[in-house]
């Protein structure tokens, strides 16, 4: 039997423990990539949050999904391997990372409403539009202004798992 999930439904917790199943005594599980290539590619999960860490970030708006995620896991990369030079395919950042990122933002860049909750490799940041957010809109986009997404983080995340860290957003146009 198939779940469905409710559009506000959290399970981010079932996405990774999913995911952390597929993974060998070595944290790899092999991937699919374009033109039919095969891949090991490590998968890295950190320690959760503390509640004293999120206490001390709380100023931040955080999707609340993204919340749940830094309950199981703050930060993780995912798909590493030798085909893209031994980084991961995405880094999803720590709450001292988020803060880093979004000092960054505002310091450096003068973008108030937006900060970075990972990092897609050979690509740009995954942000958050706080306005967004507050608002129920798609608050999730890339940096570059390429892609704004119309969904919650973890099904993004679910969707980047289940292409196997391919960009699946492109997948409907010609390789390159």
């Amino acid at each position: 039997k198939v779940n469905i999930h409710m559009k506000n439904e959290v399970y981010i917790e079932k996405l990774i423990s999913s995911l952390k199943n597929r993974l060998d005594k070595n944290s790899a599980l092999y991937r699919n990539t374009y033109f039919g290539n095969v891949v090991l590619s490590k998968v890295k999960f950190y320690p959760a949050c503390t509640d004293e860490e999120l206490k001390k970030y709380s100023s931040i708006p955080l999707p609340v999904d993204y919340l749940q995620f830094l309950k199981i896991s703050n930060g993780a990369e995912l798909f590493t391997d030798d085909y893209k030079g031994s980084r991961a395919l995405l880094e999803l950042y720590s709450l001292d990372k988020i803060f880093e990122g979004k000092n960054f933002y505002v310091n450096n860049l003068k973008i108030e409403d937006t900060y970075p909750i990972g990092h897609l490799l050979d690509n740009a940041d995954l942000v958050v539009n706080i306005q967004d957010l507050k608002n129920g809109g798609q608050y999730l986009s890339l940096s570059d202004g390429s892609k704004k997404f119309n969904y919650t983080f973890q099904e993004w995340l679910d969707k980047f798992i289940i292409a196997q860290g391919n960009e699946f957003w492109l997948l409907d146009q010609p390789f390159r």
